[in-house]
């Protein structure tokens, strides 16, 4: 829900900039563009709703949850494991985390948008039937000469397709109907001397398939009512749409016909509003009128510059316009199928959200516990620290023997903080200024190489190197854990055999044992709790992850009791 709730936000602020770029260009170049060439422009509302679904775009860079770190704040310390478990005492220390939208505000924001884009909806649903109304109620026009004259105007339009001349009692003024049966629908008994002319009008929107344009641009309204820019734009849309097909439809006239044309339009604005007269000096009609007295043929250079301005926003929209695929990236999809058994073991989870997944290294097959989750990327919180070390092994920040990192006199609240750190200190007291520390001094850029080069998650950094994994950008799914422990375990990736041994030495809890907890404490709720590593029985190796989720009282010690309860019930610890 996080996720998009903003992606609509960025979403409809590049809409809203995009829409008010279209606006000023439109202006700069109203002396060049005729009026068909200002209405061409609007094609880019297509590109702008499909845009989100293209598979690349250069705003992907979205954040899964938004939060700064604090050294102060709420601070849990997870229980110590049972003596039983076979694993020493681990502590599991969890720096809160502020986010800056509370999830309630979120919900409420949410609410609001759908109430208002759900009462948009039904006005278009009472349109819809309305248009409806007035098809049931229409009768085919019989007059001989107004169907020929129909018939001439269809083939003067360049119109092609059936489109049927109706009248009905319920309406008012001449207008063009229907999607898939296209209408010229008139009043009841409706003659005059400029029908001609208003015919020719009512086929223009039907050659520029209005009818559907205008239900879909109504449709993107009613998703972004709250947007000013978008309510300004249909303003826009709907004069642009009458004024391009006035320009058509004097295309088709001599230039003498132009003041019989305008008269038409002023008669039927007379006869559907009577006020609209007293408008039109400041209102859309005068613009027409004007537009109408002042036609020119549109130029072939004002095609040329009117396709290049919708080229260049076109190309805008699509690399500006955040994608949806970006929201894709919270889940995980194995390049191939993989080997996988289902357990239940929701006895464990108890009351919590969660998955647990476990690879068995001799039989080569994954058993899963809520493969949905266990494909969910979520904030690796501490567990990120394994590779945030063997990052600094590997660039020789640090190196086996001598991984010390002065602490500079900073009170944290964890005695354990507060001391020099060695790498084995720091990975087992959780100490997030060491790992920070070393994400600084490899830098952005080494870091993300390396990030990417093992495929951890969603290996997005936007929200910072120090905070991405402190429940922000970085995101990695449970079974995501597992295949990078077992590269770790395996050394797949090539590197020094000694950073590797290293790192596998912080990481030993007892005996056979080898993990990390992590915990994602926000706004003072323990939201996300995290156990993962591997039992070594010398035969072979199990890799683990679990994951825990709630809304308060998840942590990396429920996590790691969990794991330990099924481990054990498995027959697997002590072996």
């Amino acid at each position: 829900m996080t996720e998009w709730f903003f992606y609509g936000l960025i979403y409809s602020l590049i809409l809203a900039l995009l829409l008010a770029s279209l606006l000023l260009v439109k202006r700069l170049f109203s002396k060049q563009l005729s009026p068909r060439g200002q209405y061409r422009l609007w094609l880019v509302l297509p590109a702008v709703c499909t845009a989100p679904f293209l598979p690349f775009s250069a705003g992907d860079l979205l954040p899964q949850r938004t939060g700064l770190a604090s050294a102060a704040g709420s601070i849990s310390i997870d229980p110590s494991v049972a003596p039983s478990s076979g694993m020493e005492t681990v502590r599991d220390l969890a720096v809160d985390i502020h986010q800056g939208v509370p999830q309630m505000l979120i919900l409420l924001l949410l609410l609001v948008w759908a109430a208002g884009a759900l009462f948009m909806f039904s006005k278009i649903v009472y349109q819809l039937w309305l248009s409806r109304r007035f098809l049931h109620s229409a009768a085919a026009v019989q007059d001989a000469s107004q169907l020929a004259l129909f018939y001439e105007c269809k083939k003067q339009a360049g119109i092609r397709r059936t489109v049927t001349l109706s009248s009905s009692p319920l309406c008012r003024t001449p207008s063009a109907l229907g999607i898939l049966r296209p209408h010229v629908m008139l009043p009841n008994d409706y003659g005059c001397r400029e029908l001609k002319y208003v015919l020719l009008h009512e086929l223009a929107h039907h050659r520029y398939r209005d009818p559907l344009t205008n239900l879909l641009v109504t449709c993107f309204k009613a998703v972004f009512w709250f947007n000013p820019m978008v309510h300004l734009s249909f303003q826009r849309i709907a004069l642009d749409r009458e004024m391009a097909c006035d320009d058509l439809v004097l295309e088709l006239l001599e230039q003498h016909e132009a003041v019989l044309y305008g008269r038409a339009i002023l008669n039927c604005a007379h006869k559907s509003h009577p006020a609209a007269l007293a408008l039109a000096e400041s209102g859309s009609i005068r613009r027409r009128i004007l537009q109408i007295a002042d036609h020119r043929q549109e130029s072939a250079a004002g095609k040329r510059i009117s396709r290049i301005l919708l080229g260049l926003f076109l190309c805008l929209t699509v690399f500006c316009v955040p994608s949806v695929w970006a929201l894709a990236d919270s889940t995980y999809h194995p390049d191939q199928k993989l080997p996988i058994s289902h357990e239940d073991l929701s006895p464990y989870f108890q009351n919590m959200e969660g998955s647990f997944v476990l690879f068995d290294q001799s039989d080569n097959r994954y058993t899963i516990y809520n493969e949905k989750a266990a494909r969910t990327r979520v904030s690796p919180d501490s567990t990120y620290k394994i590779y945030s070390g063997l990052l600094a092994l590997e660039s020789g920040a640090i190196t086996r023997d001598r991984s010390e990192l002065k602490w500079d006199g900073t009170d944290y609240p964890f005695e354990e903080w507060n001391r020099d750190q060695t790498l084995d200190s720091a990975m087992k007291s959780s100490v997030n200024w060491y790992f920070q520390r070393l994400d600084r001094m490899a830098g952005k850029e080494n870091l993300q190489k390396f990030i990417s080069s093992i495929s951890y998650g969603n290996e997005d950094l936007s929200s910072g190197i120090e905070d991405s994994w402190l429940e922000a950008s970085l995101a990695v799914s449970p079974l995501e854990q597992v295949q990078l422990l077992q590269a770790l375990y395996e050394n797949k990736w090539n590197f020094d055999p000694q950073n590797i041994s290293a790192v596998k030495n912080a990481l030993h809890i007892s005996d056979n044992v080898f993990g990390k907890t992590g915990t994602g404490s926000v706004n003072g709720r323990l939201v996300n709790g995290w156990f993962v590593g591997w039992l070594d029985s010398g035969q072979t190796a199990y890799f683990f992850a679990a994951n825990v989720q709630a809304k308060d009282g998840a942590s990396g010690s429920h996590a790691m009791e969990i794991t330990r309860q099924i481990l054990q019930d498995k027959g697997l610890l002590g072996k």
